[in-house]
């Protein structure tokens, strides 16, 4: 892999933990699951999935 492809993908799993960071696993876990299984699927999850209610 070249380092532009790791540094695009890198930066593809901030973006998706950005979106996810109102969820239920918060920004870290996002792009920790985004690095794990991708950031496309990841990302499709979090623009289903609703976003986490606050008390």
């Amino acid at each position: 892999m070249s380092p532009m492809s790791v540094l695009a993908y890198v930066l593809l799993c901030l973006v998706v933990a950005f979106i996810g960071r109102n969820s239920r696993v918060r920004f870290v876990g996002a792009f920790v699951l985004s690095l794990l299984l991708t950031p496309v699927i990841m990302g499709l999850v979090y623009l289903v999935a609703e976003p986490r209610k606050t008390p």
